[in-house]
């Protein structure tokens, strides 16, 4: 892309012997800028200088410039690396300053550049290449109540087959006190099996509760 620049015609066929194009130029800064003169007539001295607040850190070092006839001269320049806006005038004249014409300049600051983390845009469990390994981690739901479900899950199969070996247990204790209690006979035998009966109930409940 070829540097911005301002274009000024001297001896421009006209009632204006001196015209420069385009009224105000804006460069980044840092960025390589011209002054381009076209002589269209006689032979003629043009003077360059940049006033203004940009006149302080820009500056045309040959600022006088001779041009032939049906001639063309080139001054090259580079905006100063600033951090902030700029602005100043180009002043043009020839004739030994009869004829001027002004031309607005801004520098203005390069824009700041952004580093991407380029991890971002890798998937979990993947990488960034062809390949297309990676996989995406799909979110779920609801993952604390699944966990729950499971350890209520878990506890509930650890306490079903707790109250079966309770109840089996409780069931031969039983057994066994009623057969006592035909051979030992009378009352004593009789509280005995219900002794035994209760102690299987209470064994039973606190397996379930606990």
């Amino acid at each position: 892309m070829p540097p911005e620049e301002v274009t000024v015609t001297v001896s421009r066929k006209g009632p204006q012997p001196l015209d420069a194009r385009p009224s105000k130029l804006e460069v980044l800064a840092g960025d390589r800028f011209g002054i381009a003169i076209e002589n269209e007539g006689s032979s003629a001295h043009v003077h360059c200088r940049i006033t203004g607040e940009l006149g302080d850190y820009l500056s045309i070092d040959q600022s006088n410039h001779y041009v032939e006839a049906n001639s063309d001269a080139y001054i090259s320049l580079r905006a100063p690396d600033v951090d902030r806006e700029l602005e100043g005038t180009l002043a043009i004249s020839t004739g030994y300053g009869a004829t001027t014409v002004y031309v607005g300049l801004a520098v203005t600051a390069a824009p700041e550049e952004i580093e991407v983390d380029e991890t971002l845009g890798i998937p979990a469990g993947g990488s960034s290449g062809s390949g297309g390994g990676g996989r995406f981690v799909q979110p779920t739901t609801g993952g604390s109540a699944g966990r729950t479900r499971s350890r209520n899950r878990a506890a509930t199969g650890e306490i079903d087959r707790t109250t079966l070996a309770v109840t089996l247990v409780g069931v031969v204790a039983i057994g066994v006190a009623v057969v006592s209690a035909s051979v030992v006979g009378g009352s004593w035998g009789f509280l005995a099996v219900l002794a035994v009966a209760a102690a299987v109930a209470v064994a039973g409940w606190l397996a379930y509760t606990a």
